[in-house]
């Protein structure tokens, strides 16, 4: 069996194309998602003294985010969200850096990596994914059968 494959544009197309009683039930299931990343994502950031790394993890909205090409006929793509870390030091933490003396610039070593959002993402990825694919099947067969 042959697989077709619908370029992201086109499928961004019809899924603006739908009516709004799925576009929310789609949206609200993408929002479920993040918030749900955004918490485990918090869970795994190593904490500290402070634990500002884990509080810096955001999810931002559809109106925050606006970056890509715009759909023809559409104001923005609302169907969108992102998750970020706005610690200025996360990066940092995430793959790891070199400390350097400010005053000599001598290396003084190595500080390892800590990855916690990829892994986090590969293991809920699954589960994000089935939840957004059922609300989009029960909603349709809501609205359209």
């Amino acid at each position: 069996m042959a697989k077709t494959f619908i370029p992201i544009k086109t499928l961004r197309r019809k899924l603006m194309a739908m009516p709004d009683e799925i576009k929310n039930d789609v949206q609200k299931a993408i929002d479920v998602g993040a918030l749900e990343f955004a918490n485990a994502a918090r869970s795994a950031t190593p904490h500290g003294q402070t634990g500002q790394l884990a509080k810096g993890i955001k999810v931002l909205d559809a109106d925050a985010v606006k970056r890509g090409a715009a759909i023809e006929g559409a104001k923005h793509d609302a169907m969108r969200v992102r998750v970020e870390n706005q610690t200025f030091y996360a990066p940092m933490v995430e793959h790891g850096h070199d400390m350097v003396n400010p005053k000599t610039g001598d290396l003084i070593g190595r500080v390892a990596k800590r990855d916690t959002f990829y892994p986090t993402w590969k293991s809920m990825k699954r589960r994000v994914n089935s939840r957004i694919t059922r609300s989009i099947t029960k909603a349709i067969k809501r609205v359209w059968f």
